[in-house]
């Protein structure tokens, strides 16, 4: 006898229910032999770390691309918005920037490559609320 079909508001709740219930301990990778580099944790709750990231080639010479991320609520609340450029390597903060209240900097972030031939990667980053006008920005 075959079985009703699933309604999806059954697999949403069911999906919902596991995800709510995981330890605080729980890896997200459920593939075997995934080994975790670098763990990175916001500064404040709801500061929406992790919005976007990006790669952005070799900032600091170890011969490993670095990254940023982008943390468009931090502080909570206030909405300035701040970046982090952290090490490919080991995982170092290399750089922050903070955005003015209510920019929301870090909405966007960008490698561009070597812009200014120093031969060192450059990057930016958006905020689009910069200067209190939606869809203005600043780029820093």
């Amino acid at each position: 006898m075959p079985s009703a079909p699933v309604r999806s508001a059954q697999v949403c709740s069911l999906t919902a229910a596991c995800l709510c219930t995981l330890p605080a301990h729980a890896q997200l990778f459920v593939e075997p032999g995934i080994e975790v580099l670098t763990t990175l944790v916001e500064e404040n709750p709801g500061d929406s770390f992790g919005f976007v990231a990006e790669s952005l080639g070799d900032l600091d010479g170890d011969s490993t691309p670095d990254y940023i991320v982008g943390a468009p609520g931090f502080p909570a609340g206030a909405s300035s918005g701040k970046v982090y450029v952290y090490s490919g390597a080991t995982g170092a903060l290399l750089n922050a920037i903070e955005g003015s209240p209510g920019d929301a900097l870090g909405f966007s972030v960008v490698g561009l490559g070597d812009v200014d031939g120093d031969q060192v990667p450059d990057y930016a980053t958006g905020g689009p609320f910069a200067d209190g006008v939606q869809a203005f920005g600043r780029l820093i």
